[in-house]
């Protein structure tokens, strides 16, 4: 038995390591600039993420190898891949999600997971084209993410918190890479997110996914966090948490504006905001100008 495990084992290595040799040229092969290989290319490869997105396991190594080809491709340096491995990753989205109409929502988010998972390792990488990667992903697979409601109580918080991670990241780019402006856009899509689905995200559920710091995966929380974070010396940063605070905290019932909110921490400890801002460049009146 011992034996026949470590020969499947090599078995789905050996599928692993062909299929990223194979994958990447197919891809290549896609986006030829003859419209014949091109055409036939782009249909095999479509059909590939179609076939690879129905799989039972969990992390299953073709799904995997197709997945990182896809991820890669965003990544990379050359525009036309970089746009057709967008393309590639809204299909493996969009075809996940299909695979789900008879299973759970568990089941059914687990290539959703992997695809996420990845991400957020993109967006926490010290390479500038990495992050950039992440960002475009994002941004082009968002559509498809807010439809499906689930996905958004799952996940949303949790991919909030690493685009963060990664406008934090991007704070000495050079301009002239677009990170940063990636990256904030994939953010506003996110905040609108939250914002039109913010009766969902009043309490706690379940199912969905918080991030460290958090104390709870509710909106409350997620207000108080974003405020804290505005005390960061990184400017673009700081500004988005801002800009986040001041959205989500009017859909509090309790305050409405952020002045009542601050006003109301206050209340509870006279100091809060001082020892907030205290290594900050912001003063705390400048702080209250703003919210």
């Amino acid at each position: 038995m011992h034996f026949k495990r470590e020969h499947q084992g090599e078995h789905n290595r050996a599928h692993f390591i062909t299929y990223r040799n194979i994958f990447p040229a197919l891809l290549r092969l896609a986006i030829d600039t003859d419209p014949v290989p091109r055409r036939i290319f782009r249909r095999l490869v479509a059909q590939l993420i179609h076939w690879y997105t129905n799989n039972a396991q969990y992390e299953n190594p073709e799904t995997i190898a197709l997945l990182q080809c896809c991820l890669d491709a965003i990544c990379d340096s050359w525009g036309s891949l970089r746009d057709y491995g967008a393309e590639c990753l809204n299909e493996f989205l969009i075809w996940s999600i299909k695979r789900s109409s008879d299973t759970q929502a568990e089941t059914s988010s687990m290539n959703i997971k992997s695809l996420l998972k990845r991400l957020y390792n993109l967006c926490a990488h010290p390479d500038y084209t990495k992050r950039l990667g992440a960002s475009l992903a994002i941004n082009n697979i968002y559509r498809v993410f807010r439809e499906e409601e689930y996905l958004v109580d799952q996940f949303t918080f949790e991919l909030l918190y690493w685009m963060l991670v990664n406008l934090r990241l991007s704070d000495h780019d050079q301009s002239a890479t677009g990170t940063r402006q990636q990256a904030i856009s994939a953010i506003r899509h996110l905040k609108r997110i939250i914002i039109v689905k913010s009766n969902l995200f009043l309490n706690e559920t379940s199912m969905r996914r918080k991030f460290t710091n958090l104390d709870r995966s509710d909106l409350p929380s997620l207000v108080e966090w974003l405020f804290i974070e505005t005390s960061r010396k990184e400017q673009d940063y700081s500004s988005i948490c801002r800009e986040l605070f001041g959205e989500f905290v009017k859909l509090l019932p309790d305050f409405k504006t952020g002045f009542r909110w601050v006003k109301a921490r206050l209340d509870r400890n006279s100091t809060f905001l001082e020892n907030l801002y205290k290594d900050s460049e912001l003063s705390p009146l400048n702080v209250l100008q703003k919210v």
